[in-house]
């Protein structure tokens, strides 16, 4: 029992044990505002597990749950943003798994401290060149000054060049700590640093150190002059803000190079300064822009200064055209919100003087009653000299083909302008509508064939409202034309309506413009819109065009379309149609004559040819022999195919009590279409036999051996000729003769 007891009690130390918090630091060791603190401490118990640190602030601000990182130590790192000086409370709280007192608390209180800074004053109020500059500032942590007592650091740069101070840096109890230096003179940047507590803060001020000595323009009475004028300047002059010595002052003039004496000088002296007025006399000089400048001399300082005059120019010429006849008009230069006015004499001529510079140059031309006129514009020209600068005439009934002309222009200048505008009136009973309105430029004008002798080149526009005008811009001058473009017209036929598979298809033309004038050179594209083949042509020079081309190889109907084309001119598209189909032709290749014997059989071979493009089905009929006198070794229908050829036998069987010959026909019957031959059968007593019994009169039948083409073609020609001197001496027959020649003949030329 003892021994329990013992160990009980020897426990109740380690139970009642609790978490340690120690070695808690902070950096930096001065906390100022916008600082970034860092907290480092330990916590630890023996025999138990650190479960969880927490960390918050708790005064002047409540701040919970601050971020711990643990790597060997706790730590917090913690921006100090807070509008707050003074003591801040930080408590930390550290848990164990202990089971009994497992939780300490501590508390760690430190100081957040303000510094402010401020110059009070910089003296001299004026500074001037030379002078000793001191600089009162004030410096307090937390509303408490920092006096001499304090390590502070300071230095000074101005416009970032470091200054030495000329005077050591004390404290004064009424005005802060004091710097002095010795600037240079002009606008410059102070900036002071200065180190306390081992952080360094900053000062900013402008100062400006002025030259003891200040001259300057304050009048000149004109600068637009002309030779022997005289131009009052009044200047002034001052030493630290008081009246100059004027014995000791000493000023010279030069126009441009050329030196020029002032007529008279007087001083007039005032508290602040002094004033001083001149006069000279401006010497013969060309007309032009000119730097008047001025030396003054003071106390071994110079100054110069400097301003620009005009000798002005003249504004002369005449709105003419090349043969000598002017045109009203009015000249506008505008510069600097000034305007100057010319306009034409009765003689057509203006003349003035103007400064040399940039202008907006407006002028108004009228050339009534042809034109109402144009209205120019040139922005931002460079003026040196104005001595017929402007080129103007009208371009009347010019010859422009494919262009209605409504109006033209030649508009040229040698000025040197940045943007053109142009305001161009046309007639405006040749426009029949504002869509139609054209306007081009030309280059380069023919006057002898009052015509452009460039390309035209369409360009871009505005109409006026309400009045009869184009509105345009350039970035140059030449010759303007504002119309319409006329319309092209087109004629055509084709020399039949049906043609077969390719087969030739002509087609004559004739195009003119809306004015019913022939367009030579016109181009002419074919398209047939099923196919899309194309053809082209061209017009001659009495507007006619002509276009050959091959059918299609395809039966059908086909659309194509004509279209009309040339520069200047606004196409024209008409479309026809024409219908496509195989040809279909039998040729008939027979012999038209043949002697035959009364009461013999005979054979006439008969070949036929398909000639034509599609099959056929025929049908063949014998007139002028009774059906039960002749045979036929084929169907009477059968079909034959494009370019076959068929042979077959017709025999027949004569009468011997025949008393006259025998005109047959031979006709083939296809598609609605037939073709025939007429053939004559020469009848003539047979011959006595002999007394032989087996003595057989000669048949009539005639076999047509195979030939080529150019044998067939001889031996063809040469029946001809022997059937041509049979039929001759048939008088009977002499009609149905010659329309069977003129047949075989039309056979064989095809």
């Amino acid at each position: 029992m003892k021994k329990y007891i013992l160990i009980v009690l020897l426990l109740i130390p380690i139970s009642m044990s609790s978490p340690v918090i120690s070695n808690i630091t902070i950096t930096p060791d001065n906390v100022w505002i916008d600082d970034t603190i860092e907290i480092s401490f330990n916590c630890f118990e023996e025999n138990y597990t650190i479960d969880s640190v927490k960390a918050s602030i708790t005064s002047p601000v409540m701040v919970p749950n601050i971020n711990i990182v643990y790597d060997g130590a706790y730590k917090i790192s913690l921006p100090m943003k807070y509008p707050y000086i003074g003591n801040y409370n930080l408590r930390i709280e550290c848990q164990s798994n202990n089971p009994y007192e497992n939780i300490t608390l501590t508390d760690y209180t430190f100081t957040v401290y303000n510094l402010s800074a401020n110059i009070e004053s910089v003296l001299p109020e004026k500074i001037y060149s030379g002078d000793q500059v001191r600089v009162f500032l004030k410096l307090k942590r937390n509303n408490q000054n920092l006096d001499g007592t304090n390590q502070i650091d300071f230095e000074a740069y101005l416009n970032n060049t470091k200054v030495n101070f000329t005077s050591p840096i004390y404290y004064d109890p009424t005005k802060g700590w004091v710097l002095t230096f010795s600037p240079g003179e002009g606008r410059q940047n102070l900036k002071i640093n200065y180190k306390v507590f081992g952080k360094t803060f900053y000062l900013e001020r402008e100062i400006n150190v002025n030259s003891n000595y200040y001259f300057g323009i304050i009048s000149i009475d004109k600068s637009d002059v002309i030779p022997g004028d005289t131009i009052n300047i009044r200047m002034f002059g001052s030493e630290k803000d008081s009246s100059i010595d004027s014995s000791q002052v000493s000023i010279n003039y030069f126009i441009g190079t050329t030196a020029v004496l002032p007529e008279n000088v007087s001083f007039s002296h005032t508290s602040s300064g002094t004033n001083i007025d001149t006069r000279i006399k401006l010497p013969d000089m060309s007309r032009g822009e000119y730097d008047l400048k001025m030396t003054i001399t003071y106390k071994n300082n110079t100054f110069n200064f400097n301003r620009k005059i005009n000798y002005q120019f003249e504004i002369l010429g005449k709105i003419a055209n090349s043969n000598g006849d002017f045109f009203n008009a009015k000249l506008k230069f505008k510069s600097g919100g000034n305007e100057k006015i010319f306009s034409t004499n009765s003689s057509g001529y203006f003349y003035g003087t103007l400064n040399k510079g940039k202008y907006d140059i407006e002028i108004e031309i009228k050339d009534y009653p042809n034109y109402p006129g144009i209205r120019l514009v040139l922005n931002q020209t460079e003026l040196k000299s104005f001595q017929d600068a402007i080129r103007f005439d009208v371009l009347n009934n010019p010859n422009i083909e494919g262009i209605g002309v409504a109006a033209a222009y030649m508009i040229e200048t040698n000025l040197d302008f940045s943007k053109a505008y142009l305001e161009l009136v046309y007639d405006k009973r040749k426009i029949s509508s504002l869509e139609d309105i054209v306007v081009y430029k030309c280059e380069s004008w023919d006057y002898k064939e009052n015509k452009c002798s460039d390309t035209m080149n369409e360009i871009d526009f505005d109409t006026s409202t309400g009045r009869s005008s184009v509105n345009i811009q350039v970035n140059d001058l030449s010759y303007f034309i504002v119309g319409y473009n006329k319309k092209l017209g087109v004629r055509f036929s084709t020399d039949k309506a049906s043609y077969y598979i390719k087969e030739p298809i002509k087609i004559t033309g004739y195009v003119e413009d809306q004015d019913g004038v022939a367009v030579k050179d016109a181009n002419l594209e074919l398209v047939i819109l099923s196919t899309g083949t194309k053809y082209n042509a061209k017009t001659d020079k009495n507007g006619v065009f002509y276009m050959e081309f091959l059918s299609p190889e395809r039966e059908g109907n086909f659309t194509f379309e004509i279209r009309a084309s040339k520069d200047l001119f606004i196409d024209e598209n008409k479309r026809s149609t024409f219908n496509v189909e195989k040809s279909r032709k039998i040729s008939i290749l027979m012999e038209d004559s043949f002697k035959v014997f009364k009461g013999d059989n005979f054979t006439i071979p008969i070949k036929l040819i398909n000639v034509g493009q599609a099959d056929l089905n025929v049908k063949i009929k014998i007139f002028g022999i009774n059906e039960n006198e002749y045979l036929i070794d084929m169907p009477l229908e059968f079909k034959i195919n494009s370019n076959e050829e068929k042979n077959l036998n017709l025999k027949i069987f004569s009468n011997e009590n025949s008393t006259s010959n025998i005109i047959g026909r031979f006709r083939v019957d296809y598609d609605g279409l037939f073709e025939e031959k007429q053939f004559i059968l020469i009848l003539d007593e047979k011959p006595k036999q002999s007394s032989e019994k087996n003595l057989k009169m000669p048949s009539a039948k005639i076999v047509i051996p195979e030939f080529n083409d150019i044998s067939f073609t001889i031996v063809v020609s040469l029946l001809i000729i022997l059937a041509a001197f049979v039929l001759k001496k048939a008088k009977n027959t002499k009609q149905s003769n010659t329309l069977i020649l003129n047949d075989i003949k039309s056979e064989i030329n095809k």
